[in-house]
């Protein structure tokens, strides 16, 4: 499951590691809430269930696209073409392969980098996304690219008629308003998708990206309090995974892509405030949160394979 999926989980290990010690996100989501209950959205949406959620997915994707991420170096995209290409049961084998050697050979390029072609490409990113994060169940639009293309060839057009106009549209609207709202230095360093040491024993997480030492995630929702609390919970789990803090996270925060606005907080702080124990520090958590993380896998509660 994914870190997300974990914290929501009654019976999840991390979940109850949470309840435990971070017992003091619900209020600190009290406080935070009202000014966060303040933020205009900018881009509405009729979107419903999937398609809804590929939209908020394909946005991240397409941020990072245009930042210079090259999709197969994403270990989530290549495990999930690798998963597609071996399982999906609608379709023959051959199929399979014939469809993740389109998609490989179409992702190494993307050549057009228009806002429609960025967004079709983010979008077909979100469709891999969730062919990864479902252990390689194919969706229905992405199964019927697939079949038959072993017989009859698969063009980069075919392979983009995944892609729906509403989504396409929604997801360049979001890019541009980002494109407006996300403007760092030009110093800073930048780290798209970045996963963790501890990464391996929460199904694979990884985060949306890392600038100037601050841990963004993206959300995309017409109620930025909605779910607050799981979010902080998101952004504390991933610090945690950072055993060794290779990557030097000083703040964590939130990019609501329909509101085109950033909230961060200072990680220790955000740490003392949320801990049911304020003595213990982020070292402390990590190397607790590691030493169980070893404990469930040892009792096969959770599996260690890297993606």
């Amino acid at each position: 499951m994914s870190l997300t999926s974990e914290l929501s989980s009654a019976t999840s290990w991390v979940n109850n590691y949470f309840k435990s010690k971070f017992g003091g996100v619900v209020g600190f989501t009290r406080v935070e809430g009202p000014n966060i209950n303040t933020l205009e959205t900018k881009i509405p949406t009729t979107l419903k269930g999937r398609s809804l959620s590929r939209v908020g997915t394909a946005i991240d994707y397409n941020i990072r696209l245009e930042w210079g991420l090259k999709p197969l170096d994403s270990s989530v995209i290549s495990a999930g073409i690798k998963r597609m290409e071996l399982l999906g049961p609608q379709n023959t084998p051959e199929e399979r392969v014939e469809w993740a050697e389109t998609v490989r050979s179409y992702l190494t390029t993307v050549d057009d980098r228009s806002d429609e072609g960025l967004a079709k490409t983010a979008i077909l990113l979100a469709h891999l996304d969730a062919g990864f994060r479902s252990g390689g169940l194919w969706g229905e639009d992405m199964a019927e690219i697939a079949r038959g293309v072993a017989a009859e060839g698969l063009t980069p057009s075919r392979l983009l008629e995944v892609t729906r106009q509403e989504e396409t549209s929604e997801v360049a609207k979001l890019a541009g308003l980002a494109r407006e709202s996300l403007k760092f230095e030009e110093r800073e360093s930048i780290m798209m998708g970045p996963s963790f040491d501890g990464s391996p024993y929460v199904g694979g997480a990884d985060a949306d990206f890392i600038i100037g030492g601050c841990l963004y995630e993206i959300k995309t929702t017409v109620n930025p309090r909605r779910r607050l609390s799981t979010t902080i919970r998101q952004l504390i789990g991933y610090t945690l995974l950072d055993w060794n803090d290779e990557f030097e996270i000083r703040e964590v925060g939130v990019y609501f892509s329909r509101q085109g606005a950033k909230v961060t907080w200072d990680l220790e702080d955000l740490i003392a405030k949320t801990a049911m124990n304020s003595q213990t520090g982020l070292s402390e958590f990590r190397k607790e949160f590691e030493q169980l993380a070893m404990v469930e896998c040892n009792k096969g509660g959770v599996e260690e394979k890297p993606i």
